[in-house]
């Protein structure tokens, strides 16, 4: 089996283009289109390979 990685490396330049911070306006047009869920720590929302992820867009709640 082959160690060779896939994807962008995760720099911090592209964990900002991978993972871009909506705004709330947006984060308004896309909320119609879906459901809220709590999610764990750990927790595995998809694998690497699934030929049409879902779309996920992860809010952070804090106490």
């Amino acid at each position: 089996m082959s160690n060779t990685r896939r994807g962008l490396p995760l720099t911090r330049s592209n964990i900002e283009k991978i993972f871009p911070k909506l705004t709330s306006a947006q984060v308004s047009r896309i909320a119609d289109r879906g459901h809220i869920r709590s999610m764990e720590g750990g927790e595995v929302l998809y694998e690497q390979g699934y030929s049409a992820p879902p779309f996920f867009c992860g809010c952070l709640r804090r106490a």
